[in-house]
């Protein structure tokens, strides 16, 4: 499910901190700094893993990478869904009517925990992206 906006993962929290590089006003809790957002998380991924190349080759080196962290994202949110939801997700889907706002709508009212499976997605993205644990 591939979608222009992503209204609810605009906002994300990573396990980065451990270099200092944030200011302690933007800390949310230990171990946890919140990005201003997406763009800014796959900034400091290629930061962090010194990719350094011309600007034009930098930006299309992150459309890519946010529009993969993004497609794991949704996967991962839907994945989550009760059996029950998924179905009824599946149903709407094929609507023309079914919007970007009413896709939000419906996993934000799912009862699925989006903060957290957003959370879990981008540390994995980012610990397979810089070779951690690996």
């Amino acid at each position: 499910m591939s979608r222009e906006k992503h209204f609810f993962f605009d906002t994300i929290f990573v396990d980065i901190n451990k270099d200092k590089r944030y200011h302690k006003e933007k800390r949310i809790k230990k171990g946890h700094t919140k990005m201003q957002n997406i763009d800014d998380f796959i900034e400091s991924l290629l930061v962090d893993k010194g990719i350094d190349v011309e600007p034009d080759i930098k930006e299309e080196l992150k459309n890519e990478m946010k529009a993969k962290l993004l497609k794991e994202i949704n996967e991962a949110a839907i994945r989550a869904l009760s059996e029950e939801k998924a179905e009824e997700l599946a149903k709407l889907v094929d609507d023309p009517e079914f919007t970007d706002e009413k896709l939000t709508e419906f996993i934000q009212q799912s009862g699925v925990d989006l903060t957290q499976i957003t959370i879990d997605t981008a540390l994995k993205f980012r610990n397979f992206y810089l070779g951690v644990g690996a």
